[in-house]
């Protein structure tokens, strides 16, 4: 007689044990082989098992043999409601041959105690603006640091571009995702500035030891990450910035000595904060780069006295400076403040490498102005360390937390003259929402309502509101944060308030003028406002 086996699945993404029959019939059996399933958990009876003529498993003697996959009539399914960590878990199995008819055999008993914690994926993306290369890294450990064994990994790895973002060749728009496989990481060559994001699925099977045997797991995870990449040509602010400022102090120093107060504490905050701008591009990290700027922005009061200043929210190609491209580019400046070197030959031996410095007169200033830094330097980045590993924390260990990112354009107009009042002009109103949706908690299409608690539709008098609801496939998902940022404009400010999460959840925002923080009346508003919302939902 044959040796009975049999296999013990939890399958987390349906939410089913599977039992699947294993054993060689090919000899000394005949008709239909009825197998039954005893489950128990925590001593107390799992299932209602099957009896020799009403089975759980019916083996087709047409399946004698088992295959990979096994055959549909050698499994039994169940569902479970729940899974918890120090269940003890007993499966039996006992075949009848002969159509039930014949005696019965019995496999010996795969019992354990379940513990299997889901991994969290860590996914992560770099940029090179240098070499206009994005890195997107799976570095998850799969394997829990060899708790258990990973049987079989099928990896979905794809990359996303900014919206609108083209191809520096032949101006068609980037598809999207840009680039996908299978592989931990994906490199593309020819970035844009903008949000770059990636994402990463994988499924998986695992077997754990439990006694006479293992028993395995099905599941899918998944990640999320997003950077956003930004120019060198940042420097020119900087150095506009700061020439505008101490123009401001050296004018203040005769005329007004409090004012020249004010204006010298300001450089010394400029002067850090340039300092940290430098080191983040230094590293790559553009990211924090983008922050640095906006803020020497802010406390020098650069305006629109710097010619550089400014810039759109369109994607701009960012130039490839070294021989892993067959394209030829050219980079050059037309400014005297800064000055570009090359060396290299071109070859994959000695590729083609491009320096770009402030030049002599503006460094100077700078490290004049930042010789004083270097202590709060060290703070600054002791703050940021610790930042980090508080994100982390959130990020990598809490796996009920998951991520989406909308990018929305809200656009206003103006229409004919209202009926209630001849002095007022009723406002029109359309939003549009695109995103990469990663996370099937999310909908890719929320609902974007005007929300200013008048009754009828809001006038040009009346202050901004929105409401933004239906967020969620399913209603037990709820928001746990909102960050919202406002990239087109720098009049303005966005503040998010009164999460709802009942009925698939939704929460306000409104539109606020930045020098005062008031809210901005419609009539005041740019016809198009980009919005991008990261939602964080448990």
């Amino acid at each position: 007689m044959a040796t009975i086996t049999h296999k013990v699945i939890f399958d987390l993404d349906n939410s089913k044990i599977k039992i699947e029959d294993l054993t060689d019939y090919t000899s000394g059996y005949s008709g239909n082989i009825h197998g039954v399933v005893t489950i128990t958990k925590n001593g107390s009876a799992f299932n209602t098992p099957g009896t020799s003529g009403s089975p759980d498993i019916t083996v087709l003697s047409t399946d004698y043999s088992p295959t990979s996959p096994v055959q549909s009539s050698r499994k039994f399914e169940i569902a479970f409601s729940s899974l918890s960590i120090s269940d003890v878990w007993a499966f039996d199995y006992t075949v009848y041959p002969n159509a039930g008819s014949g005696g019965a055999e019995s496999a010996t008993q795969i019992n354990f105690t379940y513990s299997f914690t889901e991994p969290t994926v860590s996914l992560g993306l770099v940029a090179s603006t240098n070499a206009s290369q994005i890195t997107s890294t799976d570095s998850t450990d799969y394997t829990s640091s060899g708790a258990y064994t990973l049987i079989s990994q099928t990896r979905t790895h794809q990359l996303y571009p900014p919206q609108g973002a083209v191809d520096a060749v032949t101006g068609a728009l980037l598809p999207s995702p840009v680039d996908s496989g299978s592989n931990s990481t994906i490199t593309y060559t020819g970035i844009t500035t903008g949000v770059w994001t990636s994402d990463s699925e994988s499924v998986l099977e695992y077997s754990l030891a439990g006694n006479a045997g293992s028993y395995y797991i099905l599941t899918t995870i998944t990640g999320f990450a997003n950077t956003n990449v930004v120019s060198d040509i940042g420097l020119c602010d900087v150095y506009c910035c700061l020439k505008a400022l101490n123009l401001r102090y050296e004018d203040a120093k005769c005329k007004n000595k409090s004012l020249a107060v004010d204006y010298k504490d300001k450089i010394e905050e400029v002067t850090r904060l340039v300092t940290l701008y430098r080191q983040a591009l230094d590293c790559g990290n553009t990211s924090d780069a983008e922050v640095y700027l906006n803020d020497i922005k802010n406390v020098s009061e650069c305006s629109t006295e710097c010619n550089c200043y400014g810039g759109g929210a369109a994607p701009a190609n960012l130039p490839i400076t070294s021989s892993v491209s067959s394209n030829s580019y050219q980079l050059t400046s037309n400014s005297p403040n800064i000055s570009i070197r090359s060396s290299g030959s071109g070859t994959s031996a000695d590729p083609v490498t491009y320096e770009m410095e402030l030049g002599a007169e503006i460094t100077g200033d700078i490290s004049y102005i930042a010789s004083n830094m270097a202590s709060i330097e060290s703070q600054m980045e002791q703050i940021k360390q610790s930042v980090n590993h508080v994100e982390n924390i959130q990020n990598n260990y809490n796996v009920e937390f998951s991520t989406q990112i909308y990018h929305v354009e809200l656009t206003h107009g103006f229409g004919s003259l209202s009926s209630s009042s001849s002095d007022i002009l009723e406002s029109s109103y359309s939003s549009y929402i695109t995103s990469p949706l990663v996370n099937n908690k999310f909908k890719s299409s929320p609902s974007i309502i005007r929300w200013d608690g008048h009754a009828g539709s809001p006038t040009n008098n009346f202050n901004n509101w929105y409401k933004m609801s239906n967020l969620f496939n399913s209603s037990s998902s709820s928001i746990d944060s909102v960050v919202a940022t406002i990239s087109d404009t720098e009049d303005l400010n966005i503040e998010t308030y009164n999460i709802d999460n009942t009925s698939f959840s939704s929460f306000e925002f409104r539109l606020l003028d930045k020098q005062t923080n008031l809210p901005k009346t419609v009539s005041s508003l740019p016809q198009k406002v980009n919005i991008t919302f990261k939602i964080i939902a448990k």
